[in-house]
Protein backbone atom coordinates (compact mmCIF):
# COMPACT_ATOMS: atom_id res chain seq x y z
CA UNK A 1 0.00 0.00 0.00
CA UNK A 2 2.83 2.22 0.89
CA UNK A 3 4.29 1.74 -2.27
CA UNK A 4 0.93 2.37 -4.41
CA UNK A 5 0.66 5.85 -2.23
CA UNK A 6 4.22 6.48 -3.57
CA UNK A 7 3.36 5.73 -7.14
CA UNK A 8 0.29 8.41 -6.74
CA UNK A 9 2.47 10.95 -5.72
CA UNK A 10 3.76 11.21 -9.11
CA UNK A 11 3.18 13.73 -11.34
CA UNK A 12 0.40 13.41 -13.61
CA UNK A 13 0.90 13.86 -17.47
CA UNK A 14 -0.96 16.93 -17.76
CA UNK A 15 -2.67 16.09 -21.30
CA UNK A 16 -3.98 19.46 -23.61
CA UNK A 17 -6.63 17.25 -25.47
CA UNK A 18 -9.49 14.94 -25.10
CA UNK A 19 -7.13 12.18 -26.57
CA UNK A 20 -3.96 11.85 -26.43
CA UNK A 21 -2.58 13.53 -29.44
CA UNK A 22 0.67 15.36 -29.46
CA UNK A 23 4.49 13.77 -29.24
CA UNK A 24 4.60 15.52 -25.60
CA UNK A 25 1.32 13.87 -25.07
CA UNK A 26 2.59 10.41 -25.89
CA UNK A 27 5.94 10.56 -24.21
CA UNK A 28 3.68 11.88 -20.70
CA UNK A 29 1.57 8.65 -21.23
CA UNK A 30 4.50 6.17 -21.59
CA UNK A 31 6.12 7.99 -19.07
CA UNK A 32 2.76 7.53 -16.76
CA UNK A 33 2.36 3.97 -18.45
CA UNK A 34 6.19 2.89 -17.34
CA UNK A 35 5.16 3.69 -13.65
CA UNK A 36 2.69 0.88 -13.75
CA UNK A 37 4.59 -1.83 -15.28
CA UNK A 38 7.01 -4.91 -13.94
CA UNK A 39 6.67 -4.64 -9.57
CA UNK A 40 4.18 -1.89 -9.75
CA UNK A 41 1.76 -2.86 -12.14
CA UNK A 42 1.64 -6.46 -10.63
CA UNK A 43 0.68 -4.87 -7.08
CA UNK A 44 -1.87 -2.70 -8.43
CA UNK A 45 -3.69 -5.59 -10.38
CA UNK A 46 -3.58 -7.81 -7.79
CA UNK A 47 -5.47 -5.10 -5.36
CA UNK A 48 -8.75 -6.70 -4.89
CA UNK A 49 -10.60 -3.33 -5.10
CA UNK A 50 -10.82 -0.79 -8.16
CA UNK A 51 -8.02 1.83 -8.44
CA UNK A 52 -7.77 4.52 -11.27
CA UNK A 53 -5.90 8.13 -11.68
CA UNK A 54 -7.15 10.76 -13.62
CA UNK A 55 -5.28 13.83 -15.01
CA UNK A 56 -6.56 17.69 -14.46
CA UNK A 57 -8.47 17.39 -17.56
CA UNK A 58 -10.57 14.41 -16.21
CA UNK A 59 -9.04 11.66 -18.50
CA UNK A 60 -7.65 8.59 -17.33
CA UNK A 61 -4.15 8.16 -16.75
CA UNK A 62 -4.26 4.42 -15.79
CA UNK A 63 -6.24 2.06 -14.08
CA UNK A 64 -6.15 -1.36 -12.55
CA UNK A 65 -8.08 -4.79 -14.05
CA UNK A 66 -10.47 -4.42 -11.01
CA UNK A 67 -11.40 -0.69 -11.83
CA UNK A 68 -11.90 -2.04 -15.80
CA UNK A 69 -14.16 -4.56 -14.47
CA UNK A 70 -16.18 -2.73 -12.45
CA UNK A 71 -16.83 -0.06 -15.30
CA UNK A 72 -17.58 -2.98 -17.48
CA UNK A 73 -20.25 -4.95 -15.43
CA UNK A 74 -22.08 -1.61 -13.71
CA UNK A 75 -21.80 0.97 -15.95
CA UNK A 76 -21.05 -0.90 -19.48
CA UNK A 77 -18.21 1.05 -20.42
CA UNK A 78 -15.20 0.12 -22.31
CA UNK A 79 -12.47 2.39 -21.15
CA UNK A 80 -9.25 3.44 -22.35
CA UNK A 81 -6.54 5.25 -21.36
CA UNK A 82 -6.27 9.01 -22.15
CA UNK A 83 -10.56 8.99 -22.95
CA UNK A 84 -12.70 11.18 -20.80
CA UNK A 85 -13.75 9.61 -17.84
CA UNK A 86 -17.20 11.79 -17.51
CA UNK A 87 -17.82 10.03 -20.96
CA UNK A 88 -18.54 6.61 -19.24
CA UNK A 89 -21.58 7.78 -17.09
CA UNK A 90 -24.65 8.51 -19.34
CA UNK A 91 -26.58 10.26 -16.46
CA UNK A 92 -26.08 13.96 -16.61
CA UNK A 93 -26.68 14.50 -13.17
CA UNK A 94 -24.58 11.76 -12.35
CA UNK A 95 -22.29 13.64 -14.87
CA UNK A 96 -22.76 16.78 -13.39
CA UNK A 97 -22.08 15.61 -9.88
CA UNK A 98 -18.94 14.00 -10.89
CA UNK A 99 -17.68 16.94 -12.43
CA UNK A 100 -17.90 19.18 -9.45
CA UNK A 101 -16.24 16.05 -6.95
CA UNK A 102 -13.29 16.39 -9.52
CA UNK A 103 -12.80 20.40 -9.23
CA UNK A 104 -13.44 20.27 -5.53
CA UNK A 105 -10.08 17.77 -5.30
CA UNK A 106 -8.24 19.16 -7.91
CA UNK A 107 -8.39 21.93 -4.89
CA UNK A 108 -7.00 19.74 -2.39
CA UNK A 109 -10.39 18.07 -1.06
CA UNK A 110 -10.76 14.53 0.01
CA UNK A 111 -14.36 13.30 -1.08
CA UNK A 112 -16.28 9.88 -0.55
CA UNK A 113 -19.46 9.11 -1.98
CA UNK A 114 -21.28 6.18 -3.07
CA UNK A 115 -23.04 5.23 -6.80
CA UNK A 116 -25.33 2.87 -6.97
CA UNK A 117 -25.58 0.58 -10.24
CA UNK A 118 -27.69 -2.05 -11.66
CA UNK A 119 -25.83 -4.90 -13.30
CA UNK A 120 -28.94 -6.58 -14.68
CA UNK A 121 -31.12 -7.33 -12.02
CA UNK A 122 -28.57 -7.20 -9.07
CA UNK A 123 -27.98 -3.38 -7.98
CA UNK A 124 -24.84 -2.88 -6.64
CA UNK A 125 -23.75 -0.16 -4.49
CA UNK A 126 -19.50 0.89 -4.60
CA UNK A 127 -18.01 3.59 -1.84
CA UNK A 128 -15.30 5.55 -3.85
CA UNK A 129 -12.84 7.93 -2.23
CA UNK A 130 -11.20 11.06 -4.23
CA UNK A 131 -8.04 12.19 -3.67
CA UNK A 132 -5.53 14.43 -4.74
CA UNK A 133 -2.60 13.01 -6.17
CA UNK A 134 0.87 15.84 -5.75
CA UNK A 135 4.15 16.25 -7.42
CA UNK A 136 7.25 16.55 -5.03
CA UNK A 137 6.67 19.79 -4.71
CA UNK A 138 2.98 18.96 -3.28
CA UNK A 139 1.27 20.33 -6.49
CA UNK A 140 -1.74 18.60 -7.52
CA UNK A 141 -1.53 17.08 -10.46
CA UNK A 142 -4.49 15.12 -10.42
CA UNK A 143 -7.09 12.85 -8.65
CA UNK A 144 -6.89 9.26 -7.72
CA UNK A 145 -10.27 7.07 -6.96
CA UNK A 146 -10.42 4.29 -4.64
CA UNK A 147 -13.25 1.97 -4.56
CA UNK A 148 -15.08 -0.66 -2.71
CA UNK A 149 -17.70 -2.86 -3.51
CA UNK A 150 -20.02 -1.83 -0.19
CA UNK A 151 -23.32 -3.52 -1.08
CA UNK A 152 -22.77 -6.75 1.19
CA UNK A 153 -22.40 -3.91 4.31
CA UNK A 154 -25.13 -2.44 3.41
CA UNK A 155 -27.32 -5.75 3.14
CA UNK A 156 -26.26 -6.40 6.32
CA UNK A 157 -27.58 -3.21 7.66
CA UNK A 158 -30.26 -3.25 6.03
CA UNK A 159 -30.84 -7.18 7.40
CA UNK A 160 -30.45 -5.50 10.90
CA UNK A 161 -32.84 -2.77 10.03
CA UNK A 162 -35.63 -5.08 9.07
CA UNK A 163 -34.97 -7.23 12.21
CA UNK A 164 -36.05 -3.52 13.81
CA UNK A 165 -39.04 -2.67 11.39
CA UNK A 166 -40.26 -6.42 12.18
CA UNK A 167 -39.87 -5.68 16.20
CA UNK A 168 -42.36 -2.48 15.25
CA UNK A 169 -44.74 -4.05 13.69
CA UNK A 170 -44.73 -6.54 15.98
CA UNK A 171 -45.13 -4.43 18.65
CA UNK A 172 -48.35 -2.66 16.59
CA UNK A 173 -49.78 -6.20 16.01
CA UNK A 174 -49.49 -6.66 19.44
CA UNK A 175 -52.67 -4.00 19.75
CA UNK A 176 -51.44 -1.63 21.98
CA UNK A 177 -53.41 1.94 22.19
CA UNK A 178 -52.76 4.97 24.26
CA UNK A 179 -55.49 6.97 26.20
CA UNK A 180 -54.57 10.40 27.83
CA UNK A 181 -57.24 11.31 31.01
CA UNK A 182 -57.73 15.41 31.50
CA UNK A 183 -58.25 15.37 35.07
CA UNK A 184 -59.14 18.36 35.50
CA UNK A 185 -61.89 18.94 32.78
CA UNK A 186 -62.66 14.84 32.92
CA UNK A 187 -62.04 14.94 29.25
CA UNK A 188 -60.83 11.14 27.70
CA UNK A 189 -58.57 11.30 24.72
CA UNK A 190 -57.86 7.85 22.54
CA UNK A 191 -55.85 6.79 20.02
CA UNK A 192 -57.19 4.73 17.09
CA UNK A 193 -56.39 1.64 18.72
CA UNK A 194 -58.22 2.31 22.08
CA UNK A 195 -61.26 2.46 19.98
CA UNK A 196 -61.01 -1.09 18.59
CA UNK A 197 -59.70 -2.79 22.03
CA UNK A 198 -63.46 -1.08 23.12
CA UNK A 199 -65.26 -2.14 20.05
CA UNK A 200 -66.26 1.17 19.47
CA UNK A 201 -66.39 3.16 16.40
CA UNK A 202 -63.97 5.72 15.76
CA UNK A 203 -65.01 9.09 16.60
CA UNK A 204 -67.18 7.63 19.62
CA UNK A 205 -67.90 9.75 22.38
CA UNK A 206 -65.46 9.22 24.88
CA UNK A 207 -66.57 10.64 28.70
CA UNK A 208 -65.30 9.17 31.08
CA UNK A 209 -68.65 7.66 31.99
CA UNK A 210 -69.15 5.90 29.08
CA UNK A 211 -65.92 4.28 29.28
CA UNK A 212 -66.49 3.44 33.14
CA UNK A 213 -69.64 1.47 31.37
CA UNK A 214 -67.60 -0.33 29.25
CA UNK A 215 -66.04 -2.16 32.14
CA UNK A 216 -67.43 -5.28 33.10
CA UNK A 217 -69.36 -4.78 36.48
CA UNK A 218 -67.46 -7.12 38.12
CA UNK A 219 -64.72 -5.55 37.34
CA UNK A 220 -65.71 -1.90 38.33
CA UNK A 221 -64.55 -1.82 41.98
CA UNK A 222 -61.36 -2.95 41.72
CA UNK A 223 -60.28 -0.61 38.68
CA UNK A 224 -61.68 2.09 40.55
CA UNK A 225 -59.67 1.72 43.48
CA UNK A 226 -56.48 1.62 42.07
CA UNK A 227 -57.18 4.18 39.66
CA UNK A 228 -57.96 6.07 43.33
CA UNK A 229 -54.34 5.22 45.00
CA UNK A 230 -53.14 6.05 42.09
CA UNK A 231 -54.15 9.53 42.11
CA UNK A 232 -53.87 10.12 45.93
CA UNK A 233 -50.00 9.29 45.03
CA UNK A 234 -49.85 5.66 46.98
CA UNK A 235 -49.26 3.31 43.74
CA UNK A 236 -48.67 3.59 40.29
CA UNK A 237 -51.69 2.83 37.77
CA UNK A 238 -51.77 -0.84 36.95
CA UNK A 239 -54.99 -2.60 36.49
CA UNK A 240 -56.12 -5.84 34.96
CA UNK A 241 -60.26 -5.85 34.06
CA UNK A 242 -62.50 -7.34 31.32
CA UNK A 243 -64.52 -4.78 28.89
CA UNK A 244 -68.20 -5.60 27.33
CA UNK A 245 -68.17 -4.94 23.56
CA UNK A 246 -71.37 -3.42 22.25
CA UNK A 247 -71.99 -6.58 20.60
CA UNK A 248 -71.46 -8.41 23.92
CA UNK A 249 -67.95 -9.41 23.41
CA UNK A 250 -65.90 -9.98 26.34
CA UNK A 251 -62.01 -9.28 26.12
CA UNK A 252 -59.58 -8.83 28.69
CA UNK A 253 -57.46 -5.65 29.00
CA UNK A 254 -53.95 -4.34 30.85
CA UNK A 255 -53.84 -0.50 31.52
CA UNK A 256 -51.12 1.06 32.94
CA UNK A 257 -51.04 5.10 33.66
CA UNK A 258 -48.72 7.67 34.89
CA UNK A 259 -50.05 10.79 36.95
CA UNK A 260 -48.61 13.66 35.96
CA UNK A 261 -48.97 16.48 39.01
CA UNK A 262 -48.60 20.07 39.14
CA UNK A 263 -46.75 22.64 41.09
CA UNK A 264 -48.87 22.46 44.03
CA UNK A 265 -48.79 18.46 43.87
CA UNK A 266 -52.27 17.98 42.24
CA UNK A 267 -52.70 15.36 39.85
CA UNK A 268 -53.52 17.06 36.64
CA UNK A 269 -53.29 14.64 33.77
CA UNK A 270 -52.85 10.67 33.56
CA UNK A 271 -51.86 9.04 30.33
CA UNK A 272 -51.27 5.43 29.57
CA UNK A 273 -51.56 2.70 27.35
CA UNK A 274 -54.08 -0.47 26.87
CA UNK A 275 -53.35 -3.67 25.25
CA UNK A 276 -55.63 -6.98 25.24
CA UNK A 277 -54.62 -9.66 27.04
CA UNK A 278 -57.49 -12.42 26.81
CA UNK A 279 -54.70 -14.79 24.73
CA UNK A 280 -52.40 -14.13 27.71
CA UNK A 281 -54.74 -14.69 30.20
CA UNK A 282 -54.59 -18.28 28.61
CA UNK A 283 -50.89 -18.42 27.51
CA UNK A 284 -49.09 -16.34 29.44
CA UNK A 285 -45.70 -18.23 29.72
CA UNK A 286 -45.87 -18.28 25.70
CA UNK A 287 -46.13 -14.58 25.08
CA UNK A 288 -43.13 -15.02 27.58
CA UNK A 289 -41.43 -16.80 25.06
CA UNK A 290 -42.64 -14.69 22.19
CA UNK A 291 -40.76 -11.93 24.00
CA UNK A 292 -37.33 -13.64 24.88
CA UNK A 293 -37.09 -14.88 21.09
CA UNK A 294 -37.79 -11.18 19.87
CA UNK A 295 -35.03 -10.02 21.92
CA UNK A 296 -32.71 -13.08 21.02
CA UNK A 297 -33.51 -12.10 17.52
CA UNK A 298 -32.22 -8.73 17.82
CA UNK A 299 -28.83 -9.89 20.34
CA UNK A 300 -28.35 -12.52 17.60
CA UNK A 301 -28.35 -9.78 14.78
CA UNK A 302 -25.77 -7.52 16.59
CA UNK A 303 -23.53 -10.00 17.27
CA UNK A 304 -23.41 -11.07 14.21
CA UNK A 305 -22.42 -8.13 12.96
CA UNK A 306 -19.85 -7.88 15.76
CA UNK A 307 -18.37 -11.48 16.27
CA UNK A 308 -16.21 -12.39 12.97
CA UNK A 309 -15.42 -16.23 14.28
CA UNK A 310 -17.88 -19.28 13.36
CA UNK A 311 -17.02 -21.01 16.15
CA UNK A 312 -17.66 -17.72 18.72
CA UNK A 313 -21.16 -16.96 16.76
CA UNK A 314 -22.39 -20.04 17.32
CA UNK A 315 -21.45 -20.46 20.86
CA UNK A 316 -23.07 -17.12 21.70
CA UNK A 317 -26.09 -17.95 19.66
CA UNK A 318 -26.41 -21.03 22.03
CA UNK A 319 -26.03 -19.26 24.96
CA UNK A 320 -28.93 -16.93 23.80
CA UNK A 321 -30.95 -19.53 23.72
CA UNK A 322 -30.39 -20.74 26.41
CA UNK A 323 -30.04 -17.82 29.06
CA UNK A 324 -33.09 -15.65 27.76
CA UNK A 325 -34.59 -17.68 25.22
CA UNK A 326 -35.58 -20.02 28.24
CA UNK A 327 -34.98 -23.39 26.02
CA UNK A 328 -33.62 -25.70 28.42
CA UNK A 329 -30.76 -26.84 25.65
CA UNK A 330 -29.60 -25.62 22.72
CA UNK A 331 -26.77 -27.18 20.16
CA UNK A 332 -25.13 -26.64 16.55
CA UNK A 333 -24.02 -29.66 14.14
CA UNK A 334 -22.24 -29.97 11.11
CA UNK A 335 -22.92 -32.06 8.32
CA UNK A 336 -20.39 -34.30 7.21
CA UNK A 337 -21.66 -34.41 3.10
CA UNK A 338 -19.34 -37.63 2.74
CA UNK A 339 -20.73 -39.60 5.71
CA UNK A 340 -23.94 -37.98 6.18
CA UNK A 341 -22.90 -38.12 9.57
CA UNK A 342 -23.77 -34.94 12.06
CA UNK A 343 -20.84 -33.89 13.97
CA UNK A 344 -21.66 -31.64 17.54
CA UNK A 345 -20.01 -28.11 17.15
CA UNK A 346 -20.95 -26.72 19.90
CA UNK A 347 -23.83 -25.99 22.69
CA UNK A 348 -25.37 -25.08 25.87
CA UNK A 349 -27.61 -26.27 28.60
CA UNK A 350 -28.84 -29.64 29.98
CA UNK A 351 -27.28 -33.13 28.64
CA UNK A 352 -24.68 -31.64 25.96
CA UNK A 353 -21.58 -31.55 27.58
CA UNK A 354 -20.45 -33.53 28.00
CA UNK A 355 -21.73 -34.87 24.76
CA UNK A 356 -23.96 -37.93 26.08
CA UNK A 357 -25.48 -38.83 22.21
CA UNK A 358 -24.11 -41.74 19.65
CA UNK A 359 -22.85 -41.18 16.17
CA UNK A 360 -25.49 -39.20 14.59
CA UNK A 361 -25.53 -40.59 10.70
CA UNK A 362 -28.74 -39.45 8.67
CA UNK A 363 -28.55 -41.98 5.93
CA UNK A 364 -28.45 -45.25 8.60
CA UNK A 365 -29.26 -46.31 11.62
CA UNK A 366 -31.60 -45.12 14.51
CA UNK A 367 -31.55 -41.33 12.96
CA UNK A 368 -32.10 -41.65 9.45
CA UNK A 369 -35.77 -40.82 9.04
CA UNK A 370 -35.33 -38.62 12.22
CA UNK A 371 -36.07 -34.49 12.74
CA UNK A 372 -32.39 -33.88 12.29
CA UNK A 373 -32.69 -35.83 8.58
CA UNK A 374 -36.17 -34.18 7.58
CA UNK A 375 -34.82 -30.65 8.45
CA UNK A 376 -31.29 -30.88 6.25
CA UNK A 377 -33.24 -32.73 3.45
CA UNK A 378 -36.43 -30.70 3.08
CA UNK A 379 -33.90 -27.64 4.11
CA UNK A 380 -36.95 -26.33 6.15
CA UNK A 381 -37.30 -25.75 10.00
CA UNK A 382 -38.78 -29.63 12.21
CA UNK A 383 -40.89 -29.35 15.17
CA UNK A 384 -42.18 -31.79 17.37
CA UNK A 385 -43.95 -30.85 20.58
CA UNK A 386 -44.62 -34.43 21.89
CA UNK A 387 -41.49 -36.31 21.71
CA UNK A 388 -42.53 -39.20 23.76
CA UNK A 389 -46.17 -39.96 21.93
CA UNK A 390 -44.81 -39.77 18.48
CA UNK A 391 -44.33 -43.17 17.20
CA UNK A 392 -41.31 -42.37 14.74
CA UNK A 393 -39.28 -41.05 17.66
CA UNK A 394 -40.43 -43.58 20.17
CA UNK A 395 -36.63 -46.09 19.76
CA UNK A 396 -34.96 -42.78 19.85
CA UNK A 397 -36.54 -41.38 22.70
CA UNK A 398 -35.89 -44.55 24.96
CA UNK A 399 -32.53 -44.86 23.15
CA UNK A 400 -31.74 -41.62 23.83
CA UNK A 401 -33.43 -41.78 27.55
CA UNK A 402 -34.52 -38.26 26.79
CA UNK A 403 -37.57 -38.73 28.89
CA UNK A 404 -36.28 -34.76 30.23
CA UNK A 405 -37.57 -32.96 27.04
CA UNK A 406 -40.86 -33.05 25.80
CA UNK A 407 -40.26 -30.70 22.69
CA UNK A 408 -37.94 -30.35 19.94
CA UNK A 409 -37.14 -27.89 17.19
CA UNK A 410 -34.55 -28.41 14.34
CA UNK A 411 -33.75 -25.18 12.58
CA UNK A 412 -31.36 -25.65 9.47
CA UNK A 413 -28.80 -23.00 7.80
CA UNK A 414 -25.99 -22.22 6.05
CA UNK A 415 -25.62 -20.73 2.94
CA UNK A 416 -25.13 -22.72 -0.55
CA UNK A 417 -21.28 -23.77 -0.86
CA UNK A 418 -20.73 -23.99 2.52
CA UNK A 419 -21.68 -27.17 4.95
CA UNK A 420 -25.64 -27.48 6.36
CA UNK A 421 -25.86 -26.81 10.15
CA UNK A 422 -28.79 -27.52 12.29
CA UNK A 423 -29.70 -25.45 15.59
CA UNK A 424 -31.32 -28.13 17.70
CA UNK A 425 -33.52 -26.26 20.38
CA UNK A 426 -34.59 -28.58 23.35
CA UNK A 427 -37.54 -27.81 26.21
CA UNK A 428 -39.13 -29.88 28.80
CA UNK A 429 -42.44 -28.72 28.13
CA UNK A 430 -44.73 -29.61 25.78
CA UNK A 431 -46.34 -27.88 22.73
CA UNK A 432 -43.63 -25.41 23.16
CA UNK A 433 -43.36 -24.83 19.76
CA UNK A 434 -47.03 -24.14 18.98
CA UNK A 435 -47.58 -20.84 18.04
CA UNK A 436 -47.16 -19.77 14.38
CA UNK A 437 -45.08 -16.71 15.68
CA UNK A 438 -42.73 -18.85 17.31
CA UNK A 439 -41.93 -21.01 14.46
CA UNK A 440 -41.47 -17.67 11.81
CA UNK A 441 -39.01 -16.31 14.20
CA UNK A 442 -36.92 -19.20 14.14
CA UNK A 443 -37.24 -19.78 10.46
CA UNK A 444 -36.01 -16.55 10.48
CA UNK A 445 -33.25 -16.53 12.44
CA UNK A 446 -31.87 -19.61 10.79
CA UNK A 447 -32.16 -16.93 7.41
CA UNK A 448 -30.59 -14.45 9.38
CA UNK A 449 -27.20 -17.21 10.53
CA UNK A 450 -27.04 -18.03 7.40
CA UNK A 451 -26.82 -14.52 5.72
CA UNK A 452 -24.10 -13.77 8.73
CA UNK A 453 -22.02 -16.78 7.41
CA UNK A 454 -22.14 -15.49 4.00
CA UNK A 455 -21.05 -12.69 5.35
CA UNK A 456 -17.80 -14.21 6.98
CA UNK A 457 -16.50 -16.28 4.15
CA UNK A 458 -16.51 -12.98 1.83
CA UNK A 459 -14.66 -11.04 4.51
CA UNK A 460 -12.43 -13.75 5.09
CA UNK A 461 -11.64 -14.31 1.49
CA UNK A 462 -10.52 -10.31 1.23
CA UNK A 463 -8.46 -10.61 4.32
CA UNK A 464 -6.63 -13.78 2.78
CA UNK A 465 -6.25 -11.81 -0.63
CA UNK A 466 -4.70 -8.46 1.26
CA UNK A 467 -2.54 -10.63 3.39
CA UNK A 468 -1.07 -12.74 0.71
CA UNK A 469 -0.58 -9.22 -1.11
CA UNK A 470 0.96 -8.21 1.85
CA UNK A 471 3.79 -11.41 1.87
CA UNK A 472 4.25 -11.52 -1.36
CA UNK A 473 5.48 -7.73 -1.72
CA UNK A 474 7.79 -8.55 1.86
CA UNK A 475 9.35 -11.31 0.67
CA UNK A 476 9.63 -9.72 -2.84
CA UNK A 477 11.84 -7.26 -1.41
CA UNK A 478 13.32 -8.60 1.43
CA UNK A 479 14.81 -11.41 -1.24
CA UNK A 480 15.73 -8.76 -3.83
CA UNK A 481 16.84 -5.98 -1.51
CA UNK A 482 19.44 -9.06 0.29
CA UNK A 483 20.16 -10.90 -2.53
CA UNK A 484 23.86 -10.92 -3.51
CA UNK A 485 23.37 -10.57 -7.04
CA UNK A 486 22.03 -7.37 -9.27
CA UNK A 487 18.23 -7.06 -9.71
CA UNK A 488 16.96 -4.78 -12.25
CA UNK A 489 13.84 -4.66 -13.97
CA UNK A 490 13.07 -2.67 -17.22
CA UNK A 491 10.41 -2.10 -19.19
CA UNK A 492 10.69 -3.35 -22.42
CA UNK A 493 8.62 -1.06 -24.43
CA UNK A 494 10.28 2.33 -23.08
CA UNK A 495 13.78 0.77 -21.98
CA UNK A 496 13.18 2.07 -18.81
CA UNK A 497 14.16 1.01 -15.06
CA UNK A 498 11.38 0.21 -13.44
CA UNK A 499 13.02 -1.59 -10.41
CA UNK A 500 16.70 -1.79 -8.88
CA UNK A 501 17.62 -3.15 -6.22
CA UNK A 502 20.72 -1.55 -3.68
CA UNK A 503 23.07 -4.03 -5.00
CA UNK A 504 23.09 -2.68 -8.33
CA UNK A 505 22.96 1.27 -7.16
CA UNK A 506 25.73 0.69 -5.38
CA UNK A 507 27.86 -1.27 -8.15
CA UNK A 508 27.62 1.97 -9.99
CA UNK A 509 25.02 1.20 -12.09
CA UNK A 510 21.94 3.54 -13.27
CA UNK A 511 20.04 4.77 -9.54
CA UNK A 512 16.79 3.84 -9.28
CA UNK A 513 14.06 6.19 -10.83
CA UNK A 514 12.57 8.10 -7.57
Amino acid sequence: MRLLKKLLSRRLPDQGSETIRSSEDMRDHEYWKSMFSGAARNISEALPFPVCTIDKHFRYAHFNKAYADVMKTYFSADIHLGTPVLDDFRNEREREGLKEIFQKVLRGETIKTTFTAAPGLAQRILETVFLPVRDENQEITGIASLSTDITDHVRSAEAIERISSRLQLATEAAGIGTWEWDIVRNKLVFDEQMFRLYGWSKGQHTALEVWNAAVHPEDRAAEHEISQRALRGEGTYDAEFRVVWPDGTVRWLKSKGKVIRSDAGQPVIMTGVDYDITEQKLATTKLSQLTRLYAIQVEVAQAMVRIRNRSELFQTICDLMVRQGGFDAAWIGTLDPDTGIIGKETGAGEAIDPWPYPEINIRQGLFRNGLLAQALHSRNMVVNDDIATDKRLREVHETLKLSQFQSIAVVPFGPEGQPARVLNLLAREKRYFMQGMERKLLTELGEDISFALMMMEKDEKISRSTEALRESEAKYRLISENAGDVIWVMDPESGRFTYVNPLYTNSGGTPQRK
